[in-house]
């Protein structure tokens, strides 16, 4: 009897459309992503720096916050994030964010990190918040043009605005 359903439960995944699994396993947790932080803000990425301690590398990302939809308002912010850029080395935290300068974005943040690693980024495009809907493909939901949403979910800003109130 369980082989039967495990059998069942396998062909049916395997056999699904790519799109209706990013969207069961994609969609946004918003009440987990708020529950978890103290601030939240739309920003501009402004650059990009690494910071290195003894025995680990970060980068240091700053953002020029536009709208502080919870938390602390401050007119520029650092976050830091895991991995970095060293001179022979790319440092790199699967399922981590990556803030790319010139993107606008919007942050759910417990201190000056990402909540969720790379959960809690969203690029701001045309009304939108865009997030990856797997922890590989982080970039301009632009730059994918009719493939974008088999690979990413976005939500309405004023949708996550209400939300937060």
């Amino acid at each position: 009897m369980i082989r039967i359903a495990l059998l069942w439960a396998f062909s049916t995944a395997a056999f699904a459309s790519p799109a209706s699994l990013i969207d069961v396993a994609a969609a946004p947790d918003l009440r987990q992503l708020s529950e978890q932080s103290d601030r939240v803000v739309r920003g501009a990425v402004l650059a990009t720096r690494t910071e290195r301690e003894q025995d680990n590398a970060y980068t240091i990302a700053t953002v020029r916050v536009l709208e502080t939809l919870r938390g602390d308002v401050q007119p520029v912010i650092d976050v830091r994030l895991p991995g970095a850029s060293l001179a022979h080395h790319e440092l790199m935290v699967h399922g981590g964010a990556r803030l790319i300068t010139g993107h606008e974005v919007l942050l759910f943040l417990s201190g000056d990190r990402i909540v969720n690693r790379s959960e809690g980024v969203f690029v701001v495009k045309h009304g939108s918040a865009w997030r990856g809907s797997a922890s590989w493909t982080w970039s301009d939901p632009e730059t994918l043009g009719e493939h974008r949403d088999d690979h990413y979910v976005n939500l309405e800003i004023d949708a996550i605005k209400s939300f937060l109130r």
